[in-house]
């Protein structure tokens, strides 16, 4: 298995004695939150459809020393949910946290994308993420509180080339803050971030030329590092962020901030050198 960035020693034990959910775990930034929550002390439990991959990764983490199973999951089913759960309480007895960050991807417009593409999008990166958090509530209550994240996108701050991405991303920003609102009083807190064009599985499927554009929209001329945005993600199921929630947090090298005048003025740079013949 392909390595990826540790924590520093100093660091280890930020999250000592909890037990983390992390959807779509096997790979990119999900899987560097895995490794690095679990180097952090906490019990992780990963899921993905296939449990061939899940199996697999889990045992890779665990060979490095780390506290992590793995169970297979559709996301989208309730049903599929609750056996999740039941599996993560007789592993670990608790949850304290869950990560919401399995999303598929169809790169479809607004005229183009079928009725069936739209639900299966919307299914795993929307509906998932509230049967999620309805899974873990009752838990967390019982627990006397604990921290749910949402993995969302800059799709869900802007206007996307996939119509069904973006919409759920959106919608994800809605769902977050109702759901901080509908579970504070428990001391369960609920915030999202919002990663821009990260080095990723997902953007190995876009076509030639959208890396290198989407990059250098991005005012640090680059893509995020999956750690870059697992240790965002650590800060905030930590007690260090015992105080945050209904948060969105863009980790994006800028690019929501900048907004407009940043890109026309990317736009004009290349028109003068050459680099962009039109638009």
């Amino acid at each position: 298995m392909a390595q990826v960035e540790s924590s520093r020693e100093s660091d280890v034990g930020r999250l000592a004695d909890k037990v983390a959910i992390i959807t779509g775990g096997t790979k990119g930034i999900g899987l560097t939150t895995a490794r690095l929550f679990a180097e952090h002390g906490a019990k992780v439990a990963i899921c993905a459809r296939t449990a061939d991959e899940v199996q697999r990764v889990a045992s890779e983490l665990r060979s490095d020393g780390l506290d992590v199973v793995g169970f297979p999951l559709d996301v989208s089913d309730a049903a599929g949910w609750k056996e999740f759960v039941r599996k993560v309480i007789a592993a670990f007895g608790k949850i304290d946290i869950l990560v919401n960050n399995a999303a598929i991807m169809v790169r479809k417009s607004t005229l183009d994308v079928t009725a069936e593409e739209w639900q299966a999008v919307i299914g795993v990166n929307l509906t998932g993420v509230l049967l999620g958090i309805q899974a873990v509530a009752s838990h967390m209550k019982d627990n006397n509180g604990g921290s749910i994240i949402n993995v969302g996108s800059i799709g869900g701050q802007f206007a996307h080339f996939s119509c069904a991405y973006s919409a759920s991303k959106w919608g994800l920003r809605g769902l977050t803050k109702c759901a901080a609102l509908d579970l504070a009083p428990w001391s369960i807190r609920v915030n999202a971030i919002h990663p821009s064009a990260f080095e990723t599985p997902m953007a190995d499927t876009h076509p030639p030329g959208h890396r290198e554009a989407s990059n250098a929209a991005i005012p640090f001329g680059r893509a995020g590092r999956p750690i870059e945005a697992a240790y965002t993600l650590l800060f905030l199921a930590s007690d260090e962020a015992s105080f945050i929630s209904a948060a969105d947090l863009p980790v994006d090298g800028g690019l929501a901030g900048a907004g407009l005048p940043h890109l026309r003025a990317k736009v004009m740079r290349a028109l003068a050198s050459g680099a962009l013949t039109s638009i």
